[in-house]
Formats: structure tokens, sequence, C-alpha cells
């Protein structure tokens, strides 16, 4: 059987930079919006992703991929 994955991109993008999320039944997807691999997380690595980029928050550079990633947990943080 066929999914069709509905990737979420997110709000803050404003280039090709960034990185789009789907979530299956037992997994959570992420792959750049040019192309590339297709990263698969365990629910449970998804959110001590999600935690770690949350801690690094008041530090961040300001790049493209961690905000966007950022925006990502956050939206997608029942995962």
């Amino acid at each position: 059987m066929d999914m069709t994955l509905v990737w979420h991109r997110s709000s803050r993008c404003e280039s090709n930079s960034c990185v789009d999320v789907a979530v299956t039944h037992d997994s959570v997807l992420v792959r750049g919006t040019l192309g590339g691999p297709v990263l698969r997380f365990p629910p449970d690595a998804w959110r001590a992703l999600c935690a770690a980029l949350k801690g690094q928050e008041a530090t961040a550079t300001g790049s493209a991929v961690s905000a966007s990633a950022r925006t990502q947990c956050a939206t997608l943080r029942s995962a």
C-alpha cells in the first residue's frame, strides 16, 4: 500500500535552505527542501532532537536550517 506523505515546511522559511518534516505512524521524516536523503527518526529520537535544539535556541547563530528545525519541532510537538 502506498502512503502519501504530507510534508510541512517552516513558516519562517524564506529560501530553499530549510527543512521539511512529515510524520508517519511510527516515525518522523526530515528532508532538505533542495532534495537529498530523507532522515527517519523514531518519535523518541525526534523529541530528543527537538529538546536539544530548544536548548540551543538562546545561543543559535540564526542559521535557516536550525531556525526551521526548531519551528518544525514546535509545529509537530505531538509526533
